[in-house]
């Protein structure tokens, strides 16, 4: 039993590192969503973010980043998706992020 979560642990250090570096990427992009949009339009309509780590995608919502073990919940989901791919990420992956704001609202000139 113990060799078993000593096993599960060792995997995910390696996706674990990954999602600790990309979670304060992923929430100042959140901050740029809130502020160019407003408070409440965020709010009802959050941000998604795509995540692809060795090609492979991961959705997630912006209300996903506001805990303080974000990044535990993103490497677990991550697992989650692709268990044989999660034991072989490490800090050399390839790691591509997006997220789609709307455009700034223009000014109209008087």
């Amino acid at each position: 039993m113990i060799t078993v979560i000593a096993g599960g642990i060792a995997d995910l250090s390696g996706l674990l590192t990954v999602c600790t570096s990309l979670v304060p990427l992923l929430k100042r992009t959140k901050e740029a969503h809130t502020q160019q949009v407003g408070q409440q339009e965020s709010a009802t309509h959050p941000i998604k973010l795509t995540i692809e780590i060795d090609g492979k995608l991961q959705v997630i919502e912006a209300s996903d980043l506001t805990q303080a073990d974000a990044a535990l919940k993103l490497a677990l989901k991550y697992r989650a998706l692709y268990p044989a791919t999660a034991t072989q990420v490490s800090p050399n992956s390839t790691i591509k992020v997006q997220g789609q704001m709307p455009a700034r609202k223009r000014r109209r000139r008087r």
